[in-house]
């Protein structure tokens, strides 16, 4: 299979994708070739560049963002949003340690909120 084949799965998120969230990407979209957006998202439709229906984004962003991109992937033909779940570990002195458990479907993600204190 030719890399233009191959699916894309577009990770943003500004930590790297562990060997055990790899792999099972792979046994959920089989084959892929693997972007990395590591860098703060300022635009959202600016994520889609490059991405065919078929593609995949595995996010971890806000809730106001995650909200935008799931909206802009429906209306692009694309699967769900994929979210890494990750728990939380031992701390080693001042590190702390994340374990990567799986990966949810984020069907959808909505803010109900109103102001409290001094707004200026």
């Amino acid at each position: 299979m030719s890399n233009e084949d191959r699916i894309k799965v577009l990770w943003v998120s500004r930590h790297a994708p562990s060997s055990r969230a790899l792999q099972e990407l792979q046994g959920l979209v089989g084959e892929y070739q693997l972007l990395w957006n590591r860098d703060p998202v300022q635009d959202i439709p600016s994520l889609f560049k490059g991405l065919r229906p078929q593609d995949q984004i595995v996010a971890t962003l806000p809730l106001d963002m995650l909200e935008q991109l799931i909206y802009l992937a429906a209306s692009q033909g694309m699967g769900p949003i994929l979210r890494p779940v990750m728990r939380h570990r031992d701390s080693d002195g001042n590190v702390e340690r994340w374990e990567f458990i799986g990966f949810e479907e984020v069907l959808e993600a909505r803010v109900r909120s109103r102001r409290v204190g001094t707004w200026a």
